[in-house]
């Protein structure tokens, strides 16, 4: 028996997973996506969407803040102490392109129950203190004798560490030049140069207009049964404070088909000890089409599979075998967003030899077309 504040909206069996999925909404708004079956490791998540509009990192500030003590738990930091005296086999937190999402795992039920109400409190109940939002998003600091004034912070040494990495510079630009005109072209992480323009308030704000019941999404897996994770659920939801709904945040834009290919440059700077003439890298991205076209989505697994599958696979061999780059950093169907891609990513090319390997990578495709 389910309370009475869910309505089941939908179910259907899984045969291919042993799972019966369950569709849940409550009055409030939130809805539930429970995953029956009989595997003993149950998981618990919270997502909200937290589509950017800048490049100031809010949503991965939020992400560090909420877990920094709760109205219940009060602690300097609760996820450390979770991590010590908990039985989970997973916990954490994750800031994606257009969601933040905050799943725990555990094989033992009181264990699971008491991770869901540490991380219940601390995403709808959070103390966001300026203090933790200046520990973990950014703040100025004398540095040493010299009084030097420089800035610092959890959240902006991560992403100037992420930023001074080819890797992580070209997975950003690809993001913002092959979707200019949508939210996907800001970077949800955060740039080292725009995370210290977030002011607090605009902080509260961000977390006060998108951490709401309504726009909540939870998904639950495993053998405890729905009733008593709903019942839960029902609990902690009628402490919540009545509020007014607002509209749930639009939906990124679908970017705007292009006639020819694009090709920016964007500049990048290795560290001291790097050979810069051979620390360059190309990227080919190819916007896709929607995430939840689920025969496009298996064809591009497969395509990926067949062009990188393997060092024999045709793609892939072409481009180790050419010596115009010295690996490849990334090479596939990226599907983490609703627009979706096809990227191949290559580093260790001179930029003397990048037209080059465009075109021989090109030819390649084409040869295998006619195949």
């Amino acid at each position: 028996m389910y309370p009475s504040d869910f309505q089941l909206i939908r179910q259907s069996m899984l045969p291919a997973l042993d799972t019966r999925a369950l569709l849940f909404r409550h009055r409030s708004g939130l809805q539930v996506l429970s995953l029956e079956n009989a595997d003993r490791e149950n998981l618990f998540a919270l997502a909200f969407p937290t589509l950017p509009h800048d490049d100031t990192g809010v949503a991965h500030i939020i992400e560090h803040t909420v877990l920094c003590g709760s109205e219940k738990f009060p602690v300097k930091d609760p996820f450390i102490d979770m991590a010590k005296s908990s039985q989970a086999t997973f916990i954490n937190a994750m800031t994606y392109k257009n969601r933040t999402v905050y799943p725990i795992a555990s094989c033992q039920r009181q264990d699971f129950f008491n991770l869901a109400t540490v991380y219940w409190d601390a995403v709808f109940h959070p103390l966001l203190s300026k203090q933790a939002f200046q520990q973990e998003g950014w703040h100025y600091e004398f540095k040493g004798r010299t009084r030097e004034l420089f800035c610092n912070g959890i959240v902006y040494n991560e992403m100037s560490g992420y930023y001074q990495s080819l890797d992580g510079t070209l997975d950003s630009m690809v993001y913002r030049h092959l979707f200019p005109d949508t939210p996907l072209a800001c970077d949800t992480g955060g740039s080292p140069q725009d995370i210290s323009k977030l002011t607090y308030e605009q902080f509260l704000d961000f977390y006060r207009q998108h951490y709401r019941p309504e726009q909540a999404r939870v998904l639950c897996f495993g053998n405890i049964p729905t009733s008593d994770k709903l019942a839960f659920l029902s609990r902690n939801l009628n402490t919540l404070p009545d509020h007014t709904p607002i509209p749930p945040p639009k939906p990124a834009p679908f970017p705007k088909n292009w006639k020819t290919p694009r090709t920016p440059n964007v500049p990048f700077v290795p560290t001291a000890d790097k050979n810069s003439d051979n620390d360059g890298a190309l990227a080919l991205a190819w916007a896709i089409g929607n995430q939840h076209d689920l025969n496009l989505h298996l064809q591009m697994e497969l395509l990926e599979l067949l062009l990188f599958g393997h060092h024999g696979a045709p793609l892939q061999k072409a481009i180790m075998e050419s010596g115009l780059c010295s690996a490849i950093s990334s090479a596939g169907f990226v599907d983490e967003c609703p627009q979706t891609m096809f990227l191949l990513a290559m580093r260790g090319c001179r930029p003397d030899n990048q037209d080059q390997l465009e075109k021989l990578i090109l030819d390649s495709l084409e040869g295998i077309c006619e195949q």
